[in-house]
């Protein structure tokens, strides 16, 4: 894909040129919206910088179905020799994630006998049925804005950030109901189109608030001791969750659109071994 912007207060249209199966094409907009994932091409084309850290760790996902004894909340188990948080996933599976030890290989955590050695804390594995199971690592990422004169991004595109707080996805549908209204509304003639202006703006800080609150609590689930597991379930104990809350709730100004925030009644569990 090709883009060739013509900057300018008022509203004047993009080239771009894509390239699908060899075919050229050219598609003339007002505005472009690149919602493309993590390795954005957009973002590459208007040259925003993806700052931050790619965690050091791998962690192997494992979904199974009929888990003999399944949950309906999310556990954090704090072992400082192997963290594993456990939670619900959609569509009746419950989701693992093993933080792999250093030397442990892709090719041998994914074998079944591994992977059975693995959930047999949790039952009878033969009752299970796995489903998903890959090694991936964690990601803390932004851009410093969320767009460039009339092009724009947003999802994983402008953010991405470990899951522990689960607000990868719920990040992504707040940035569609910030844009979209107000980009619809532009469009339209119905609104100036410096209400985009907010989009840069207060977009950034937003994922940056969320992304350190991720991290702060990936500090929490990862005790890399025994003692700081201990003492971790001790905080935790002693009411350092509601500290958490409090520090969401801080954050929760940030939110740049009309969409709720993100409930804070999710029940968690931790466990030191």
């Amino acid at each position: 894909m090709e883009i060739a912007a013509k900057d300018g207060a008022a509203p004047s249209n993009r080239h771009g040129r894509v390239r699908p199966q060899g075919r050229r094409h050219a598609v003339r907009a007002p505005y472009l919206v690149g919602v493309d994932g993590a390795s954005s091409l957009v973002r590459r084309l208007i040259g925003q910088e993806f700052k931050g850290r790619t965690f050091a760790e791998d962690w192997l996902i494992v979904d199974a179905r009929h888990a003999p004894c399944p949950v309906d909340h999310v556990e954090f188990i704090c072992d400082h020799r192997r963290a594993t948080p456990h939670r619900v996933a959609p569509g009746g599976r419950e989701r693992w994630e093993f933080m792999l030890r250093p030397g442990e290989h892709h090719e041998d955590t994914e074998s079944e006998t591994r992977i059975r050695e693995l959930l047999s804390p949790w039952g009878n594995v033969d009752d299970m049925i796995i489903g998903r199971k890959s090694v991936y690592r964690f990601h803390a990422r932004t851009v410093d804005a969320f767009s460039n004169g009339r092009m724009f991004l947003a999802g994983d595109a402008a953010h991405i950030t470990p899951p522990f707080v689960g607000q990868g996805l719920a990040a992504g549908l707040r940035d569609a109901a910030n844009l979209c209204w107000k980009l619809a509304w532009v469009v339209q003639g119905r609104a100036d189109p410096r209400i985009l202006i907010a989009m840069t703006r207060s977009g950034a800080p937003h994922a940056k608030a969320m992304i350190n609150l991720a991290k702060f609590m990936g500090k929490l689930v990862m005790p890399r001791s025994g003692a700081v597991a201990l003492l971790t379930h001790r905080l935790m104990r002693d009411g350092l969750a509601t500290d958490v809350n409090r520090i969401v709730r801080k954050s929760l100004p940030l939110l740049c659109s009309p969409i709720s925030a993100p409930t804070l009644e999710t029940q968690y569990a931790v466990r030191t071994v």
